[in-house]
């Protein structure tokens, strides 16, 4: 299942999604200021604020929202979506630096997110 959206008149896959098999839902979340992320980045929220951030496995105050629908560059607090269900490509998933989708995928998969790799992906 390629991405969801098509942008104008050109539409170019990014392999996010593995497969149609899991349905797919989404839900808004408020980013921290200065959250600058890409469509498939790992989302965590503080469990104190709610306020959502690229998953980073040293804030371990924070839970697994889901999967980001679009790039986000946050100047001040903004509204972002997250996919909460679906079969992702680990590979087009993304956290900072010092995070992979390892750190997350067990508790991806109670949560309904489920990941596999896209064959024949170079």
């Amino acid at each position: 299942m390629a991405k969801l959206v098509q942008d104008g008149d050109v539409f170019t896959p990014d392999h996010l999604f593995v497969s149609g098999s899991i349905p797919v839902l989404t839900q808004g979340i408020t980013l921290v200021a200065g959250t600058n992320a890409k469509r498939g980045a790992i989302i965590i929220a503080d469990a104190s604020t709610g306020k959502g951030e690229v998953a980073d496995k040293a804030k371990v105050d924070h839970k697994l929202v889901g999967v980001l629908t679009d790039d986000v560059n946050a100047e001040s607090d903004t509204i972002a979506t997250v996919y909460i269900t679906g079969h992702f490509n680990r590979d087009a998933l993304s956290c900072v630096s010092s995070t992979t989708y390892k750190d997350y995928e067990e508790e991806m998969k109670k949560l309904g997110m489920y990941l596999d790799t896209v064959k024949g992906e170079n």
